[in-house]
């Protein structure tokens, strides 16, 4: 249980010594008993210990008991304060009462009545600190889903979701903004020290902002509860060049007057990036006539494909996937329906492969009313069906063939997986995946087969074996002869005598 000082103020030596006695007897598991004899010292012992609860008599020498209890209140209003006093001095219950005392009690006072008193108190302390304790607790689940809700409400605006909706999420965040702005910042090494404390200095200034990644991004908003005036917009156009004017894919958005504008801020934002910093109005319109290279696109990736960059190639997905959000409903169709085609036909020409929209389990299926909430997801899935499908066709492999040349050019010497994946511009794991799914053969697997074919026709040649041994990239005669019995069946000698 927790423990709770109390600190008793009498000027009467046997009166104070009953009251400590009789605290520390019934409330021995929740109070510790302090006392003083005057005013001053009562003041001195609370700045000492700092009590919970003051019980005082009103007449005692050194500072009057009223004006010693305003002190206290005046240092720590929550301190809990009981008035002991004669019917003689009744006249101070008034300004006792004013002052926000507990209670107000009448010598000679009965024990039972003072305990009473004092458990109340407790109890009412104890209630407070236990909802203070419940809405320190609501305060701080609140500030653990804020990074979610933010999350929700920035892909929201992206996804442009309705006005409600985005209120809605508002609301939980506990603000109701107006005029606010989308920052689009390229995720490279370094930014996000610079965009946190960019954020930092925004939020000193009064503005909220939240911040979340999005494909490859980080995404800003900058919002206020009132109407941006010029002089704040100067201002911040100051501050964002001062933060990331050395950076070059940054893009700033217009400021959005409502919550239905906030989407269109963000599109001009993607729009905007590699440009001069500037902040304007919205009155900025978003032109969606650029037009996306997408035959070329497409070969670039299909070249991440040979290469089995999985990395690379939804880092480039993320990429396109945000210079073409900005489209409108029209265009943004028909550059889906062109990347899937001429993907497809690229896909065919690398591999040698007759793949049809029909044969695939994830074409990209275009709805209207869900279009911009999932086009990211529809064309990593449509890139995925297709590198899977393409990864089993050995006989068109590119990348296979070159592993195999390289390794059979060199297996001769010290050879190692990881010199042959930095040949190739690949992972280790990737190379390793790939030969076990086409070969159906480790590494060093192949690595020794060569060895052993190689070892054969000199053994034939009558060489020795421990020239053998050495000329292969084997570490001793012994290895060798290990080996090469392991995959013969018979010693190298046994192999030797026998042709």
């Amino acid at each position: 249980m927790t423990m709770f000082r109390i600190l008793v103020i009498e000027d009467e030596e046997i009166e104070r010594q009953a009251l400590v006695r009789l605290l520390k007897e019934r409330f021995s598991h929740s109070l510790e008993v302090y006392h003083a004899s005057n005013g001053i010292e009562g003041l001195q012992n609370y700045y000492k210990y700092k009590p919970t609860i003051v019980l005082s008599d009103i007449n005692i020498p050194g500072m009057n008991g009223l004006k010693l209890l305003a002190k206290i209140k005046e240092d720590n209003a929550q301190t809990s304060c009981i008035v002991l006093t004669s019917y003689n001095y009744f006249e101070y219950a008034h300004e006792a009462i004013k002052l926000g005392v507990e209670n107000f009690l009448l010598k000679p006072i009965q024990d039972d009545t003072l305990c009473n008193s004092i458990q109340q108190v407790l109890d009412t302390i104890r209630h407070k600190a236990n909802n203070d304790t419940q809405a320190s607790q609501l305060v701080s689940k609140m500030e653990a889903m804020k990074p979610i809700l933010e999350s929700d409400c920035i892909q929201g605006i992206v996804e442009n979701s309705t006005s409600e909706e985005l209120k809605r999420v508002f609301r939980l965040l506990n603000i109701i903004p107006k005029d606010g702005f989308a920052i689009v910042l390229k995720n490279v090494k370094g930014i996000k020290s610079v965009a946190l404390r960019y954020i930092k200095e925004i939020r000193e200034l009064g503005y909220y902002c939240m911040k979340d990644n999005y494909y490859g991004y980080l995404i800003i908003f900058v919002l206020s509860v009132k109407a941006i005036d010029e002089d704040e917009r100067m201002q911040m156009e100051v501050n964002l060049n001062r933060f990331f004017r050395n950076h070059k894919s940054v893009g700033i958005g217009t400021i959005a007057k409502s919550v239905d504008e906030y989407h269109q801020s963000f599109l001009i934002a993607i729009q905007q990036m590699g440009n001069a910093i500037t902040l304007k109005a919205s009155t900025q319109q978003v032109d969606v006539n650029e037009v996306f290279d997408v035959k070329r696109f497409c070969e670039t990736l299909v070249h991440d494909f040979v290469k089995l960059d999985a990395a690379t190639i939804k880092e480039k997905i993320d990429s396109f996937y945000m210079q073409i959000i900005y489209y409108d409903a029209h265009a943004l169709v028909q550059v889906l329906k062109d990347f899937q085609t001429i993907l497809i036909c690229t896909v065919n020409k690398e591999f040698n492969a007759k793949i049809t929209i029909d044969d695939l389990d994830c074409p990209i299926t275009i709805h209207e009313t869900t279009l911009y909430s999932n086009v990211n997801k529809q064309l990593q899935m449509l890139v995925e069906n297709l590198f899977f499908m393409t990864r089993n066709d050995i006989s068109s492999h590119t990348l296979v063939r070159k592993a195999v040349a390289y390794i059979s050019l060199r297996y001769t010497n010290t050879i190692t997986l990881s010199q042959v994946a930095s040949y190739l511009d690949v992972t280790p794991f990737y190379l390793s995946r790939l030969l076990s799914t086409h070969l159906h053969k480790t590494f060093t697997d192949l690595v020794t087969e060569l060895r052993i074919e190689k070892s054969k026709k000199l053994l034939s040649e009558d060489k020795k074996i421990k020239e053998i041994a050495y000329a292969l990239g084997f570490k001793s005669q012994n290895y060798f002869t290990k080996v090469f019995k392991k995959v013969t069946g018979i010693t190298p000698m046994e192999y030797k005598q026998k042709v």
